[in-house]
């Protein structure tokens, strides 16, 4: 994550102050180290959708997701006196929420097919696997009916 700010004052009259500031965030999307991560594009395979899956390249490449660079946060204080006992302040900015992935479901590398949440049917102690991917998975096991997307926006970035 970066960040950065710069801020002043102005004493407009003795029991008048404006604080001016500007804040800048970046910070990288979620990454992973050998790009196992994959997510879904409903105008992929001509518009029947698919997954894309994230390669080396730019950051927008290894995340599959559109980094936001113009996280620009300005900000204004006003601190007013008008007797000797009795300060008045007031404050406003504009704040960014940098990391909105809680929990584990929306980690783009925990979709398939880098991921499997498979319960072993089968005993402890038993010799036959409880899971074999030799085949893979079906080709359509997780991609949802085309209907369900209808609304939902292929370009996908960070706000």
């Amino acid at each position: 994550m970066v960040s950065g700010f710069a801020q002043d004052d102005w004493k407009l009259l003795p029991n008048l102050t404006v604080n001016l500031g500007l804040r800048y965030d970046f910070a990288t999307p979620a990454l992973e180290g050998k790009n196992q991560q994959a997510n879904f594009d409903p105008t992929a395979n001509g518009g029947a959708g698919g997954l894309v899956f994230a390669k080396s390249g730019s950051l927008k490449d290894r995340a599959l997701i559109n980094p936001n660079y113009k996280n620009f946060g300005p900000r204004l204080g006003i601190s007013y006196s008008p007797d000797t006992k009795t300060v008045i302040r007031a404050g406003y900015g504009y704040y960014y929420s940098m990391f909105e992935r809680f929990g584990s479901e929306n980690q783009l590398a925990l979709n398939p097919p880098f991921l499997i949440n498979k319960a072993p049917a089968v005993a402890s102690n038993s010799t036959t696997p409880a899971l074999i991917t030799q085949n893979g998975f079906p080709q359509t096991s997780w991609i949802p009916r085309r209907s369900i997307c209808r609304s939902f926006r292929p370009s996908i970035s960070a706000r």
